[in-house]
């Protein structure tokens, strides 16, 4: 062999020498974790601490106490940090399934393991790959300070891959106990028409001092005593009662409601009325609605219509007619005096029902009465709480001398 034949494969050893040496150097690329979000009940909980480095196992630490049963979750980010030695380029292999799995690795003497939800794999294609991985959990009921461990494995592939670890530390406090709260319930009154059919009753529920809704309570009802039914709170503290009053006559009803109590709320009840009261028509001829009737005989018919919440003539009643003083300045007089009738159909001051005429009808005798304006009041003996004023005609009396 020449020298210069000898120098070629001199050369070439070392520069393939060279080569073996830079691959003995290349590193694995490192699957480690980079970021976490906690929720806490499934509400975001912002109040962390997070200690990551590239490459590196990371801890993620809740800073708020939790309570037993509480449901915990973490939304956990992994990324590849490129170690191989060539600058940037990626590490040869296709592809690798990360796997994950948790322990619990610092818990409370006696306090059970955290188990964990199904935490799924992670496909890597190259050293440019990340991947996000809830990690779902219940709070243990021993109180105390805890840390769970996500171990990661690279499995088999054809390319080095080091896998590393996310810890998750988080304490769980004695769950506190609420106070006592007091409430107040409030039954709505409800004034209603004869015949009215279906309608709503309600009551309110809510906490004595902040005036706060309570929601998603049932309130009792009672109507005179007897139970009606039982509804629950919505989300204003309103239940509501859907109740059929067709079988009620005229009349007031006490509605009463009931909240049995609930803890943390104190019981707490009330009562209203429950009115029913007749369509008052109006007065029919000869009064006049406009206070300008005016008479000169003996008798003057007082005639009125009644009716239920359909329109229907109301057939049963039992209206008296009164006579007060009225005075364009001050009004209805303070005395009703019962007024007679000439009519034997007629008893006492009890109007009576004509079916022809489908009107009550009262043949008044005024001979004794003096000349000047009164007021004619109707008492419809239905709800004395809701009909706050009995209908009443006006009229002249003017006798001829």
């Amino acid at each position: 062999m020449n020298r210069i034949g000898f120098k070629a494969i001199l050369a070439m050893l070392i520069l393939l020498a060279a080569g073996f040496a830079t691959s003995a150097l290349a590193g694995s690329d490192d699957f480690y974790p980079n970021s976490a979000a906690w929720t806490v009940n499934a509400v975001p909980n912002g109040s962390i601490t997070n200690n990551f480095s590239s490459g590196a196992n990371g801890s993620s630490t809740l800073n708020v106490d939790v309570y037993a049963d509480d449901s915990l979750g973490v939304l956990s980010g992994w990324a590849i940090v490129d170690n191989s030695a060539t600058g940037g380029t990626d590490t040869n292999y296709t592809s690798r399934t990360v796997t994950f799995t948790g322990v619990t690795t610092s818990k409370p003497a006696g306090a059970p393991d955290v188990v964990f939800a199904a935490i799924t794999s992670c496909d890597v294609y190259s050293a440019s790959s990340t991947c996000s991985r809830q990690i779902s959990f219940t709070a243990p009921n021993v109180v105390g300070n805890y840390q769970v461990q996500i171990n990661t494995n690279g499995g088999p592939g054809p390319g080095p891959l080091s896998t590393q670890q996310l810890r998750l530390n988080f304490s769980v406090a004695e769950t506190p106990v609420p106070e006592d709260i007091d409430t107040m319930l409030t039954v709505d009154q409800q004034c209603l028409l004869l015949h009215a059919g279906d309608v709503d009753l309600t009551a309110t529920l809510e906490e004595l001092v902040s005036g706060d809704a309570i929601p998603g309570e049932d309130v009792d009802f009672y109507l005179d005593g007897g139970y009606i039914g039982t509804e629950s709170t919505d989300a204003g503290g309103m239940a509501t009662l859907a109740y059929n009053v067709d079988a009620l006559g005229v009349g007031d009803y006490n509605l009463y409601g009931e909240f049995l109590g609930d803890f943390p709320y104190n019981a707490s009840n009330d009562s209203a009325t429950l009115g029913i009261s007749y369509l008052f028509v109006g007065f029919g001829q000869p009064i006049n609605g406009d206070g300008t009737s005016i008479f000169g005989g003996r008798v003057i018919p007082i005639k009125i219509r009644l009716a239920d919440a359909n329109g229907n003539p109301v057939t049963d009643a039992a209206p008296t007619v009164w006579l007060t003083s009225y005075s364009s300045v001050q009004g209805l007089g303070t005395e009703l005096e019962k007024v007679s009738s000439v009519s034997a159909a007629d008893t006492d001051n009890i109007m009576r029902y004509s079916a022809t005429d489908q009107q009550y009808i009262y043949n008044w005798d005024a001979r004794d009465l003096a000349n000047g304006t009164y007021a004619v009041v109707v008492d419809l003996g239905d709800s004395p709480t809701c009909r706050s004023e009995n209908p009443y005609a006006i009229i002249t009396v003017a006798k001829k001398k």
